[in-house]
């Protein structure tokens, strides 16, 4: 011991006074010893600081005991160590009950067993001392740490809880927990036992998420940790946790799962490593992956299910790597899907004190507004053609007004029958007036020729013409009609409308060389607003719908923007004249209708003719 020693050494002996001091002085080469020779000594002594007191129980002016009682009275922690040949066993044994620390029986060499008495009583204060101040460390944390700390039995009692944990729950102090079961805290109380059998496996349990009842009733949601205090046979004396209040922080994470949800956009966030950390629906919705994905929680399996959706998922891919090779980038690009979608993609970091720790995906589903953009272009395109047409229409036909007027005249200077002249006229006559059929469907199709609407019931004019149209399909395409019974009534040209469905009829029967199905259906229908947006120059209302369906050839990708187009035809040369779809586009467009059309190439086709419908 190198420390400095302040020892009183307590006894009216001098000879016994010189032998202990001498034996302290030869052990404790720091020691200051201060000798005790009556009350007023010890009076003094006591009012100052002193590390050990060495007392004879027989004093002249007391006893060992009297001493140990004063020094008591001012501290508990400092060792005193009594000594004595005659003390007697019963004042011993109270003097250890009031707090003594050693004895030593006053016999021949009793001074030698005085030192390491001494030390021990000193090294076990120091200990005690120690473990006091960890203590107060211990007890200082645990009563102001912002997290709840508990102890408590396997069967639920609390034996001890932090001011924290109360707070947490609603009580005034920690003493108002130790009466409440703890099991009977849980919202759900089956959440104990399954920790605690989490504990039987491994003696620990962290992140446990669960929920606690406030006093107030309400839930509060906390993360919990905690351990198993066991025996030195494995048996659990206690369970030792702590309580973290996740309440605000579920609250934020709601409120920013509901922003969130709260876009038409797919949202998906990945952390840095490109882990999945959290996504919105709108993003299961638009990638259409199934549950069973989503239960397996396999990044891989989801980006699997993804890439196989795509036209080019190398360049997917190839762009996701180039992004997490440059965290702070941001992205925009196009994605096409194998079924037609389109997808607009945009990435951006996100950043945590302007440091990348993830990154944000946005896709956006824009199949509509491309569509939408595709059919604007497409009627911009045939309004232009249409004014063309219309033009070259109107000054060809008064061309062919000259040469028939002609023609009728000169035809008169033939008399003879047998005149190869007349012959020739007659074929000038033919071609004039082929011209002239052609020049009404380019006008049709301008929607600059002049109608005879009438109000019409749709269904009694397709029984009209339903015989020609077995004539007009042969034998070897089944025909089936169905109309709707009470079909509201609209106002069309009824010529032009038996022009429209035998075109449509002759361009079905024309795409089912080998026979097949020809299907007319009517029927009546409202669009809605929704509809409407992506259906460029129609309006929200109630409609009547013709639908002519076969199941031939279909319209493959590059046919279908040019369809309506006049003069286009898929048909071989000579077997058509490009003409029969622009003139149902033109009549249906001049009668205030509309007219779309789905095919799927190799799987046949079906038009859609929306005429307003009126009060008959």
């Amino acid at each position: 011991m190198t420390a400095p020693l302040h020892i009183l050494l307590i006894d009216d002996n001098r000879d016994d006074r010189a032998l202990v001091a001498w034996a302290l002085e030869r052990e404790f080469p720091r020691v200051r010893i201060s000798p005790i020779l009556g009350p007023d000594d010890l009076d003094r002594a006591l009012g100052g600081a002193f590390d050990v007191a060495v007392t004879d129980y027989r004093l002249g002016w007391s006893n060992g005991l009297e001493v140990l009682r004063g020094i008591r009275a001012l501290s508990a922690e400092v060792p005193v160590v009594m000594f004595s040949g005659a003390a007697g066993e019963e004042n011993v044994a109270q003097a250890f009950r009031e707090g003594l620390d050693e004895y030593i029986e006053k016999q021949p060499g009793y001074h030698k067993l005085l030192p390491p008495a001494i030390r021990g009583c000193v090294e076990r204060q120091h200990a005690r001392s120690e473990l006091a101040a960890a203590e107060r460390r211990y007890r200082t944390l645990f009563d102001n740490v912002p997290v709840g700390l508990y102890r408590s039995t396997p069967t639920g009692q609390i034996i001890e809880a932090n001011p924290a944990l109360a707070r947490m729950l609603g009580y005034e102090n920690p003493a108002e927990l130790k009466s409440i079961r703890a099991v009977d805290l849980y919202v759900e109380p089956e959440d104990r036992q399954r920790w605690q059998n989490q504990i039987a496996l491994i003696g620990v349990v962290q992140g446990f998420e669960t929920r606690l009842k406030h006093r107030n009733g309400n839930e509060v949601f906390v993360r919990a940790s905690a351990k198993a205090v066991t025996d030195v046979d494995g048996n659990v004396l206690h369970y030792e946790g702590a309580v973290i209040d996740t309440s605000e922080r579920r609250r934020v994470e709601s409120l920013q799962q509901a922003t969130l949800e709260s876009t038409a956009d797919g949202i998906l966030i990945v952390d840095a490593s490109g882990k999945i950390s959290s996504t919105n629906q709108r993003f299961v919705e638009l990638w259409r992956i199934p549950e069973e994905v989503l239960c397996q929680e396999d990044d891989e399996a989801a980006l699997a299910f993804v890439l196989d959706q795509l036209e080019d998922p190398d360049g997917f891919l190839q762009k996701v790597r180039a992004l997490y090779g440059d965290p702070r980038a941001e992205s925009f690009d196009v994605l096409r899907f194998k079924d037609g979608r389109i997808f607009e993609r945009y990435s951006r970091p996100q950043l945590i004190g302007g440091k990348p720790v993830g990154r944000i995906w946005s896709f956006r589903d824009v199949t509509a507004r491309h569509r939408l953009e595709e059919q604007l272009r497409q009627a911009t395109k045939l309004e232009a053609v249409g004014r063309l047409a219309g033009g070259v229409a109107h000054d060809f036909n008064n061309l062919l007004t000259a040469i028939l007027g002609y023609s009728e005249l000169l035809g008169t200077e033939f008399d003879d029958e047998g005149d190869p002249r007349a012959a020739q006229l007659a074929e000038i006559r033919k071609a004039a007036l082929r011209g002239r059929a052609l020049t009404r469907q380019l006008l049709a199709f301008s929607r600059k020729q002049v109608l005879r609407p009438q109000v019409l019931d749709l269904n009694e004019s397709l029984r009209g013409i339903q015989e020609m149209f077995a004539r007009v399909i042969g034998e070897d395409i089944r025909l089936e009609v169905e109309l709707a019974e009470r079909l509201d009534a609209v106002q069309v040209d009824p010529g032009q409308l038996e022009q429209v469905v035998l075109n449509l009829v002759v361009n079905a029967r024309d795409a089912m060389p080998r026979g097949g199905t020809l299907r007319i259906v009517t029927d009546n229908v409202t669009l809605d607003e929704a509809y409407a947006e992506l259906h460029v120059g129609i309006r929200p209302g109630r409609y009547v719908r013709l639908s002519v369906a076969d199941t031939g050839s279909g319209i493959d990708d590059e046919a279908r923007g040019k369809i309506f187009e006049p003069f286009f035809t898929t048909k071989e040369p000579g077997k058509g004249t490009g003409l029969g779809l622009s003139t149902v586009y033109g009549i249906v467009s001049q009668s205030g209708g509309h007219i779309d059309f789905e095919s799927t190439h190799g799987h046949g086709s079906t038009f859609r003719i929306y005429l307003p419908r009126i009060d008959a």
